[in-house]
């Protein structure tokens, strides 16, 4: 079996389903899936520097040597531009006991331009638009070349935990603002829903 198989990544979870993936124990002793495997023997040509695929390889070798205990990532298929994210919800958050799969696009100037990463489970915050647009400093104006796509992704998982809604004015950020107890309902039908098994 293909661990990070396209078919088995979805736009949306509407049967509250998981991929079939292997699983590996964190040191907090939560099961996320485990970090794709990549044959280096197909490498898709992008055209791109050596220095940007030297990178992806020694981000994807990091992953694997010293994993995060809830969150997962590493390229789909042989292409080591397009990769796929899963975040386990924080504790103690509405998206708690939710499984978030996310999409990432490495660009060819990479590490010198940020990756585009998008929820495909869908989700409800204040810095995430409903096509999955994730609003983050550090994707746009604050990228810098020395961040990786692991800190991104711890970026994420801190987003959930805190969300920012000052800076937000979608029916999501003035609802969390405003109704903090109607939100949280929202968010955990919405984490049951779509991503939860």
């Amino acid at each position: 079996m293909e661990v990070w198989d396209e078919d088995d990544f979805h736009l949306q979870n509407p049967a509250g389903e998981i991929p079939e993936v292997a699983y590996w124990s964190g040191e907090s002793g939560l099961s996320l899936p485990a970090p794709a495997p990549f044959r280096d023997d197909n490498i898709s040509d992008h055209g791109i520097s050596e220095y940007s695929r030297i990178r992806l390889l020694k981000e994807l070798d990091a992953t694997k040597k010293d994993p995060l205990s809830h969150c997962s990532c590493g390229p789909v298929g042989n292409d080591i531009f397009e990769w796929q994210g899963v975040i386990m919800g924080p504790e103690c958050t509405p998206y708690e006991g939710g499984l978030f799969f996310l999409s990432i696009h490495i660009p060819e100037d990479y590490p010198n331009s940020p990756p585009e990463i998008k929820f495909k489970t869908k989700v409800i915050h204040p810095n995430i638009d409903e096509d999955g647009t994730i609003h983050l400093d550090i994707l746009w104006d604050r990228w810098t070349p020395v961040l990786t796509i692991e800190w991104v992704l711890l970026s994420i998982c801190s987003l959930l935990a805190d969300p920012n809604a000052d800076i937000s004015f979608n029916p999501i950020a003035i609802l969390y603002r405003n109704n903090r107890e109607e939100y949280n309902k929202k968010t955990k039908e919405w984490t049951r829903k779509y991503a939860m098994c």
